[in-house]
């Protein structure tokens, strides 16, 4: 008797590396002779950039940026003034198999950074920055579609077969203005750019994708007519990423990020500045996803023979959704500094997210880290960081337990209002995005042999038997304990679900 096995293969997403690694920041300097000495420093903060990634066989090579940003005053307080220095690296990290055309998704957040004046001319910088890389390849496996003379259960699942990834660079050039009644500007203290996706839209093969850059820019006004001056710029912009594969049918999800900032003062013939030209440096990476059904053989038998199966387990994603949520957040705020008069910068950043799933609802849990530079009561400045604990809800999950989510949480907007000398009241409009999905795990046969030297006996050679069956008894039990065929019990009662739909006699072929 002839039991052949026909096989094909399905697409499946293997996670070849998923781990975190460390690059320290170290840099001695030297200030130059144009700016005045060191009698305080305000602020220290490095930023780390992820560059570029690539994949070659079972190798990862990632470059990056750190921007190391010093702000600090001279001797006398109103001497406020900015540095900035960059460095780049590359990171090497080994994969379990080939990656070369595996999804990367690499992110960095800083982990400390302290900076100390060796003298009124000398900075030592120390700091480390983690990057987290997730690296997803697409692999296939066999699996049985076939066996002649032999029953198969399938089990037909809706699972994601496949993940895709693409990075597209690109630079923004504008001339800005500093506004209708502003002053002129001195200098540039510190700069602050955050972009996000506003509208995507896919095609073949394409990711149109449009979003909106929000500047912030705070500058020592001219002639030292006061305290330091924000500006802020909103910028469109649109662009088409090349994604090969994709279609209408993919959940797509578009994470946008600044890699470079540089703005160039513009000083007109009457030696002011009021406008300055920015160059920025952003890159849009497009993660897209698609659930397939695909049928796995769980359990099967033969009715003439002792069968002999081969079990392999699988662990599968399944797409829930792609989210990409505003959240508008008002908090009170009790400041760690207790003698503000006035704030001339406040910024919002997410740190240390988590999130938990439970009752259908995402929790996601994060830091809000708040820089502030501020005025005393003497007006001397200051600046320091605090820690603010959120919690953000995403409703309307459906799902088991093995949820799995990697949120990107971007503050977009925020502001203030001094409630009182130690307290404040922040509001902020935060992004939530990322796409969500369902861990599903399986087992499956991935062999069967067949024993011929081993028929099965049968207790008697009724042709037909009758059975009383319960409501929702499977098919598939009846006909394997009966060692017959399912779809003989199917055609004899007239059945079309694999289920009995209510109780009663049903008839059962016994057939070879």
């Amino acid at each position: 008797m002839d039991f052949s096995m026909s096989k094909e293969n399905i697409s499946v997403n293997e996670v070849i590396f998923n781990g975190a690694i460390e690059q320290t920041v170290e840099l001695d300097y030297v200030l130059p002779d144009y700016c005045p000495e060191i009698f305080k420093i305000l602020k220290s903060q490095i930023t780390g950039k992820v560059l570029s990634t690539k994949t070659v066989a079972n190798k990862l090579t990632i470059d990056g940026v750190a921007y190391i940003k010093i702000l600090y005053i001279g001797e006398n307080p109103s001497d406020i003034k900015a540095l900035e220095q960059k460095q780049n690296f590359t990171k090497t990290i080994e994969l379990k198999s080939d990656g070369t055309n595996a999804a990367v998704i690499a992110k960095i957040r800083t982990d400390y950074v302290n900076c100390r004046a060796v003298n009124q001319r000398r900075l030592d910088i120390k700091g480390a920055l983690t990057i987290t890389v997730t690296v997803t390849n697409t692999k296939t496996i066999p699996i049985i579609v076939d066996c002649n003379n032999v029953q198969l259960h399938k089990n037909e699942v809706s699972v994601c077969s496949q993940k895709l990834c693409a990075v597209k660079d690109f630079t923004v050039k504008d001339e800005l203005m500093i506004g209708q009644g502003k002053p002129a500007i001195s200098d540039i203290l510190s700069y602050e750019a955050v972009a996000l996706s506003v509208d995507s839209k896919i095609l073949a093969n394409k990711v149109v994708v449009k979003g909106e850059v929000l500047l912030n820019t705070l500058y020592l006004p001219a002639d030292n007519s006061g305290n330091p001056e924000i500006m802020e710029h909103k910028l469109q912009i649109s662009q088409i990423v090349d994604l090969a594969g994709i279609d209408e049918d993919y959940i797509c999800n578009n994470i946008l990020d600044i890699t470079k900032y540089d703005i160039d003062l513009q000083v007109d013939d009457d030696d002011r500045c009021n406008s300055f030209i920015v160059e920025l440096g952003i890159k849009i990476t497009c993660e897209a996803c698609i659930n397939k059904t695909v049928q796995v053989v769980d359990d099967c038998y033969s009715t003439n023979y002792e069968t002999v199966c081969s079990f392999s387990d699988i662990n599968l994603d399944r797409v829930q959704k792609a989210i990409n949520q505003n959240i508008i957040i008002k908090k009170s705020v009790k400041l760690n500094q207790n003698n503000i008069n006035s704030i001339c910068d406040l910024s919002l950043s997410a740190e240390n997210v988590t999130w938990q799933y439970e009752d259908d609802k995402i929790g996601v849990m994060c830091n809000l880290k708040m820089s502030m530079l501020a005025f005393d009561n003497d007006n001397i400045p200051l600046a320091f960081d605090q820690l603010i604990p959120c919690e953000l809800s995403i409703d309307d999950i459906k799902g088991n337990n093995n949820i799995k989510f990697e949120p990107n949480i971007t503050v977009y907007s925020a502001g203030y209002t001094i409630m009182s000398v130690d307290e404040i009241e922040i509001r902020a409009e935060l992004i939530v995005s990322g796409i969500i999905y369902e861990n599903v795990s399986l087992k499956y046969i991935n062999e069967v042999t067949v024993d011929e030297q081993n028929p099965k006996s049968r207790k008697d050679n009724s042709a037909l038997r009758l059975y009383f069956a319960d409501e929702n008894e499977s098919i598939w039990d009846i006909a394997k304990r009966y060692n017959t065929s399912v779809d003989a019990i199917l055609e004899e009662n007239s059945l079309e679900s694999q289920n009995i739909t209510a109780r009663g006699m049903i008839l059962i072929p016994i057939v070879d």
